[in-house]
């Protein structure tokens, strides 16, 4: 019996091949968003989960008593390992752990760059030896342990590389030869991935209560009271650090963090690529939401092609069936049809998953998949049927007579058009969210910051350009005669950086002193040249005037602090001795200029002169960067510097915003999708609501009703399904976008016709979709329908 119901579920399936197609499909994609976001969400919330003991491990962080839930500190002292395990009992063991970017040392090739650890780190986390073993492998203070893919990548495998050793250099200072002494597996899925381990050797910083430069783990007693511990690590008083933490200004106290909690709870909200755990979450919602929607569609669908065989139905139950084998009957129809979108969703994942590996920077487990699939396929059945088992059991379980003559079914347009409605309420809603996005991240990409940021490239040499300094004006000559070289700046600032320009405060003119911060520039003569800032009173640096090292320029957000500023002269912190003011004299204005986020206002600026600048600005001939970077790469190795960091500034700029843009365009699918979905059902709506009331048709036609009253009859329906789910989709909607605006000091404004005109895009396109069939409906023979009737 179940054969055969699957069998006429594969005809009906054929003989609506439209809907078919638009059930399928509109399921599959749902799916395959709904699967993906389940699996994104998994990894990032099984972070560290290798090791056995993966719940009883913490890492120890400083936390701000009024922001428990904000990290102020993640680096401590590299004795306070030791200490805290003599404190407190509960604790088995404590590491403490240096990190490449804290060290600075580096094993022969530039990508070797190894954590310095204590043995304690052997015996917290999961280290799986491969050669050697954890009592021996720190005996040599200078041993190094390699991970088994680092072993294979420098020396073709793991067992040849025991013994072989590694020259050591140290911020740009050569260090000790290091032995290779173990190879280990590698973390795998892990916050804190390495591919070397090296001793830490006590030193003055290691054994120094004055500088937090380690990171601390520990591992609790299975048997430890957490909550007890928790409480006394918070109220815990180490003398040495007494004194600075209990100041007002300092107020903070110690946290264990669970090591699997970080990398998505309190890594201050960053996942591997980057993106903010709560814009993972935010995509995750919506493609939940969008599930959603493709299911509530396809129910739709379904009811309304269970309506166009009312007398279908209405015969089998004539002819002896059931009611429970026409409940069964349709059932499978429904899960047939379910299975095949999940089926196609499937296939799609399958064919993306190299794809969304690198697009989300995840490695996917082909069991992870498996098991997001299976659990997603079944809460979809479980809770369509919930949803569609009453309806479909009462259209089954209707008398002979109600089924064939396809009476008392009006009732069940409420249920679709609400389900049409809910769908059109969240495709206006993520539509206008997307509109606004757009509309700002446009007004951010092309607001005017008062400088050309352009075809330019930032050069940051490594550490050993200050042993060059006398080389650098050689270097910036030699750049500045390159042929796809416009112009060379030496800028010590980093330009459109979250944090900003350096700060200085303690400014002060005419006996007044300004308490505020002030950002501070220190560039090269050619500064305002290079970056194309005008002049608005004043002039700028020049090499014809002597004494310019005591000059500076100011912004005209702090000329109006100061009032009528040229000539005046202002004390400031001197560079390398800030408890020393030295004096320099205002001799020109320039424009508001944004030198980081536009989320954020200008601030009062200072722009000195300086000979200690590192970083070199490239402004080349557009189309040319490549040239550029290996020509300088040939000059700065020329001068003994081999390797250096380059980014572009439009980049870097466009980075400000990558966050919104990457959401505004996961938004925008949703829309579309939602939309297209929307117009699927409401075409389909459409089509049964145009065979139900074909006779009602043909009778005002009868009566005298012109093709356009009916059309207008129709319109008013379809019209008012738009406006209503307008109405209560636009007020959330600019509500949050409201909200989100508010996080920026330069904004656009939403305005009136933003909503009119997401209002009259929406009821076009609805208009457009049913056009047709209602023209066709209403220019019908009223004739043939009666005569069919």
């Amino acid at each position: 019996m179940l054969l055969h119901y699957i069998k006429i579920a594969v005809r009906n399936s054929l003989k609506h091949k439209t809907q078919s197609i638009i059930n399928i499909v509109g399921l599959a994609v749902g799916f395959v968003c709904m699967t993906v976001s389940a699996i994104w969400i998994r990894y990032e919330m099984t972070y560290d989960t290798l090791h056995p003991d993966a719940e009883n491990i913490y890492r120890i962080t400083e936390f701000n008593p009024e922001e428990p839930d904000k990290i102020i500190g993640d680096l401590q002292q590299g004795l306070l390992a030791g200490r805290l395990k003599q404190v407190f009992p509960e604790i088995e063991a404590a590491a403490s752990v240096l990190f490449y970017s804290t060290s600075g040392i580096q094993l022969g090739l530039k990508n070797l760059k190894p954590y310095e650890v204590d043995s304690s780190f052997l015996s917290i986390f999961k280290v799986e030896f491969i050669y050697g073993n954890k009592e021996t492998a720190f005996t040599n203070p200078n041993s190094v342990i390699l991970t088994e893919n680092t072993a294979k990548m420098i020396f073709g495998s793991a067992e040849q590389a025991i013994g072989k050793i590694f020259s050591s250099d140290k911020w740009g200072t050569k260090g000790p030869d290091y032995s290779v002494s173990a190879i280990i597996k590698d973390f795998k899925h892990s916050k804190y991935p390495f591919n070397a381990l090296v001793q830490i050797v006590p030193n003055e910083r290691s054994h120094s209560w004055n500088l937090s430069m380690y990171a601390t783990f520990i591992r609790l007693n299975k048997s430890a009271n957490k909550e007890d511990f928790f409480r006394k690590l918070k109220n815990v008083q180490i003398k040495e650090l007494s004194a600075t933490y209990n100041k007002p200004e300092h107020k903070r106290y110690f946290k264990a963090v669970p090591l699997h909690h970080i990398q998505y709870k309190y890594n201050n909200g960053r996942t591997g690529n980057n993106l903010p755990f709560t814009y993972i979450v935010l995509m995750s919602s919506i493609s939940f939401i969008l599930f959603i929607c493709t299911l509530f569609n396809y129910m739709s669908l379904f009811a309304s092609k269970i309506l166009t065989r009312i007398k279908e139905l209405g015969l089998r139950k004539a002819v002896g069936a059931s009611v429970f084998q026409l409940y069964i009957l349709l059932i499978t129809e429904f899960i047939f049809s379910l299975l095949l979108a999940f089926f196609l969703g499937a296939c799609i994942i399958e064919i993306l998953c190299p794809a969304m590996e690198h697009a989300l920077i995840i490695d996917i487990d082909k069991a992870l998949i498996l098991g997001e699939i299976s659990v997603v396929v079944i809460l979809s059945i479980v809770v369509s049927l919930v949803l569609s088992a009453y309806p479909i059991w009462q259209i089954c379980s209707s008398t002979v007579k109600h089924t064939t003559t396809g009476r008392n079914y009006s009732k069940r347009q409420y249920l679709q058009n609400f389900l049409i409605a809910f769908q059109l309420i969240v495709s206006v809603f993520f539509l206008f969210i997307t509109i606004v996005m757009y509309r700002q991240l446009h007004f951010m990409q092309n607001k005017d910051l008062g400088l050309d940021y352009k075809n330019v490239i930032l050069i940051s040499p490594d550490n050993r350009i200050y042993d060059l300094q006398d080389n650098i004006d050689i270097i910036c000559e030699e750049l500045q005669h390159l042929p796809s070289v416009q112009d060379v700046l030496r800028q010590q600032n980093l330009f459109f950086g979250e944090k900003g320009n350096i700060k200085i405060n303690k400014i002060r003119w005419d006996n007044k002193e300004y308490e505020s911060m002030v950002g501070l520039i220190q560039a090269d003569y050619n500064f305002t040249d290079f970056f194309q800032i005008r002049i608005k009173q004043g002039r700028f640096f020049s090499k014809n005037f002597a004494n310019e090292k005591n000059k500076i320029l100011i912004n005209e957000k702090f000329a109006k602090i100061i009032g009528d500023p040229l000539g005046k002269k202002i004390q400031k912190p001197h560079t390398f001795e800030p408890d020393k003011l030295e004096e320099f004299e205002i001799i020109g204005v320039i424009p508001d200029i944004y030198e980081r986020s536009l989320k954020h206002e200008t601030e009062p600026l200072v722009i000195q002169l300086s000979e200690y600048s590192v970083r070199l600005y490239i402004r080349y001939v557009p189309g040319q960067a490549p040239e550029v970077l290996e020509q300088a790469r040939l000059i700065f190795k020329k001068h003994g510097i081999e390797d250096f960091e380059t980014a572009y500034m439009e980049d870097t700029f466009n980075n400000f915003s990558k966050y919104e843009t990457f959401t505004m365009k996961f938004i925008s699918v949703i829309a579309f999708t939602c939309l297209i979905i929307s117009l699927f059902g409401i075409y389909s709506l459409t089509l049964y609501s145009m065979q139900r009331r074909k006779r009602e048709v043909a009778i005002r036609k009868i009566m005298g009703a012109s093709v356009s009253d009916i059309v207008g009859m129709f319109f008013k329906e379809y019209l008012w399904l738009v406006l209503s789910s307008c109405v209560i989709a636009v007020p959330p909607a600019y509500y949050v976008m409201d909200k989100w605006l508010q996080e920026y000091a330069n904004r656009i404004n939403i305005t009136g016709w933003l909503m009119a005109g997401v209002l009259f895009f929406i009821t076009l396109i609805v208009v457009l979709t049913v056009l047709r069939q209602i023209i066709k409906a209403a220019n019908s023979n009223p004739a043939d329908v009666i005569k069919y009737e």
